[in-house]
């Protein structure tokens, strides 16, 4: 069986809740490419060169607007 023919086989399986999600997850594939800045934000991301913050919502956009 080739990787399309079983692609199609486990959606066949899925029920429609899960074609949905599926297709919100992968549906990024028929994008375009990222321009410039989004590709600079992955790798930074990919080496590790990130922010993380934990709190709540209303905290991280009170330090969102105070770094402006």
């Amino acid at each position: 069986m080739s990787d399309k023919e079983r692609a199609h086989y486990i959606i066949d399986q899925m029920t429609p809740e899960q074609v949905s999600s599926f297709i919100i997850l992968f549906g990024y594939i028929d994008s375009p490419v990222p321009n410039s800045e989004t590709l600079e934000a992955i790798e930074d991301h990919r080496a590790g060169n990130t922010e993380s913050f934990s709190g709540s919502t209303e905290d991280f956009m009170k330090s969102m607007l105070e770094d402006e």
